[in-house]
């Protein structure tokens, strides 16, 4: 395989680039702290941020990312890790990269400590720079030798001295020089001053009460104030005084010292304090007092006008914060609207209407008798709810959409969109089967619109037929039987009928297309006296030559517009009395109508397994697949309002 480097955005590798050298990634168990340090300069991270780990114990490294062109094993030169990930000019940043390894080694040189012999001072006097700094010391030496004091203000900082109350501080400009220890120094002397001149103190009346006291009042950056007094001496001596660049020097513990002296001021200028009446505690209290308050975090106080800015950036990226939320929940409300979801409709008739074919309150209700008689309520993690499923299988009887686009927008499969459709549609079929049903004569009698009372006193129902287009089948007896002269296409056919004020009250099995409409008659057992009692008037298309046998089977009056077959030209009552059929014959025309526009799966070119199922040709089952989508389509607009308006 070839090498290549695994740099990101590199793409040098031994084909194109033969003249480089690759180098491996140090291993994880023989060089796991090289390793590391070249991985951080890789810089390479995961999905998740996290520090690239080379699966492989073959990762390459180009000598392009060296800036000698070649690794070191040196762990002090600057080739020991990759530092090279630029695309620009590769060999000026070698050179500047190089520069800075070479001035940081001479840094690195200049600072090393040298030995005590040779240089005895802990402090080395420079020449103060011109910052304004202020300082003032007033210190007593206690009477316990031993005791160190070592603490860190902002600015200065204090090495402690073995047997000696020094303080070791490193302010901004200042530098102190340490003495080595002598019989005659002073614990701080300054520099240029003679340490013989202090006057020694009287170290047997000294008490081991000693109270620093160091008050830090900061204007500005760099100004500070130390005081430091023994408060049970009311007449104790001290030097207070201010300099703008102080230099002291550090002596240690003797006889003959003072805690602090400034430089340039004579040992023999400050009085020895009276130890005798010290109290044995010693206390060091820090006071600070600024004009502004140091917020938790910063180094530097903060202005008004800062503290101002901070407080509107804060009120801004609230403000940005709420907007942002406002947006997410419009977004997210955008998002629910536009899902094909139950919850878009939700006490809404119109969107429920044109989604489903039913109004939200018999959509629900519906859907809550159902669940009553659901069994397998249990769903797994990839399931949707039930009042979905029920919801996409109203959906697919309305518009007649394919399972591809319901299985898309309920982002499931297929098969499952199918599964749920036929679950559904199985117990629709089953639990609201009985709302195709003839009324009670007294019911049919009671609600009959009075234009059609007049003409049909005892009229009971509207019967007709409908078609609904089908692929052909590829059986060749199947297709002769399915086709229609009348449509001109593979069709099968339906016998319904319907009361006066428009209820659907018997729907056929589904026959072919060739079959007529007597026939439909005659098999779907229509003729039974169950369905009808002596007197009723049923209407009908020409078509359906069956007064006689209405007559005979049950007494029914079977009325049918007049034939002109063997006249020339129709008689003024046949006129009229067929003319009177026609208009009240016309509502099953509006019913099939509605049925169909209502559910659009009636209307398009239904496949085979759709009109009939291999479940049902397994099963054995009496009715096919169309026979139990036709029955629920008309079972739910029996649900809706009737189109027959009354007077």
């Amino acid at each position: 395989m070839v090498k290549s480097c695994c740099i990101s955005c590199c793409t040098k590798n031994k084909r194109n680039s033969p003249s480089l050298s690759f180098y491996l990634v140090p291993s994880r168990v023989t060089e796991p702290g090289r390793r590391e340090i070249w991985l951080r300069r890789i810089d390479r991270r995961n999905a998740q941020g996290r520090l690239f780990e080379p699966n492989s114990d073959y990762n390459y490294i180009c000598s392009h990312h060296f800036v000698k062109g070649k690794k070191s094993n040196d762990i002090e030169d600057v080739d020991y890790a990759p530092s090279l990930f630029l695309n620009g000019d590769q060999e000026n940043c070698s050179n500047q990269i190089l520069e800075r390894h070479l001035r940081a080694q001479q840094r690195n040189a200049r600072n090393k400590p040298t030995s005590c012999a040779s240089q005895p001072d802990i402090f080395q006097a420079d020449t103060p720079t011109t910052t304004s700094t202020t300082s003032a010391f007033q210190a007593h030496t206690p009477s316990q030798p031993d005791t160190t004091f070592d603490f860190q203000p902002d600015t200065p900082n204090y090495t402690s001295q073995p047997d000696t109350p020094t303080f070791d501080f490193q302010p901004d400009t200042p530098n102190y020089t340490s003495q080595p220890d002598t019989p005659n120094s002073s614990a701080f002397q300054p520099a240029g001053t003679s340490p013989s001149s202090s006057p020694e103190p009287d170290r047997s009346t000294s008490s081991p009460d000693l109270e620093i006291q160091i008050t830090s009042t900061q204007t500005t950056p760099g100004t500070s104030a130390f005081q430091a007094h023994t408060p049970s001496q009311p007449d104790t001596s001290s030097s207070n005084f201010q300099l703008d660049t102080p230099n002291y020097t550090s002596q240690p513990d003797t006889p003959n010292s003072s805690a602090f002296q400034p430089a340039g001021t004579s040992p023999s200028s400050s009085p020895e304090p009276d130890r005798s009446t010290s109290s044995p505690d010693l206390e060091i209290q820090t006071t600070s007092t600024q004009t502004t308050p140091i917020a938790s975090g910063f180094k530097t106080p903060l202005g008004s006008t800062e503290r101002e800015d901070i407080y509107t950036e804060m009120d801004n990226l609230r403000r940005e914060r709420d907007c942002a939320l406002d947006r997410i929940a419009a977004l997210e409300d955008i998002l629910l609207k536009s899902q094909l979801s139950s919850q878009n409709v939700e006490n809404d008739n119109t969107k429920c209407k044109l989604l489903t074919g039913l109004a939200w309150d018999v959509f629900i209700q519906v859907f809550l008798f159902l669940c009553t008689f659901y069994t397998n309520k249990s769903t797994n993690k990839h399931s949707i709810p039930l009042r979905e499923q029920f919801f996409l299988t109203l959906v697919k009887l309305r518009h007649g959409v394919s399972f591809d686009l319901l299985a898309a927008a309920k982002c499931i499969k297929k098969s499952t969109a199918v599964d749920y459709f036929w679950k559904w549609l199985e117990l629709l079929h089953a639990k609201i089967g009985f709302l195709i049903k003839f009324q009670d004569r007294e019911n049919i009698f009671r609600i009959i619109p009075p234009v059609f009372r007049s003409s049909f006193p005892r009229l009971t129902a509207i019967v007709d037929c409908f078609e609904i287009f089908i692929d052909s089948p590829k059986n060749f007896m199947a297709r002769a039987q399915c086709w229609s002269n009348y449509k001109n296409h593979c069709t099968v056919k339906f016998f319904i009928s319907c009361s006066p004020v428009g209820h659907i009250n018997f729907i056929s099995k589904a026959y072919g297309g060739r079959a007529s409409d007597v026939q439909i008659v005659r098999e779907s057992n229509y003729l039974s006296c169950r369905y009808h009692v002596p007197g009723d008037q049923i209407l009908a298309d020409r078509g359906f030559t069956l007064q006689e046998e209405f007559a005979t089977a049950c007494g029914v009056s079977f009325l049918t517009p007049a034939f002109t077959k063997g006249k020339k030209q129709l008689s003024a009552e046949e006129i009229e009395t067929s003319r009177q059929i026609s208009s009240v014959r016309i509502h099953i025309e509006r019913i099939i109508g509605l049925l169909k526009n209502r559910f659009s799966i009636l209307k398009g070119t239904l496949p085979i397994q759709t009109v009939q199922h291999i479940t049902d040709e397994v099963n054995d089952r009496e009715l096919a697949s169309i026979d139990r989508i036709v029955q629920v389509c008309c079972c739910l607009v029996n649900l809706g309002e009737s189109i027959v308006l009354k007077d």
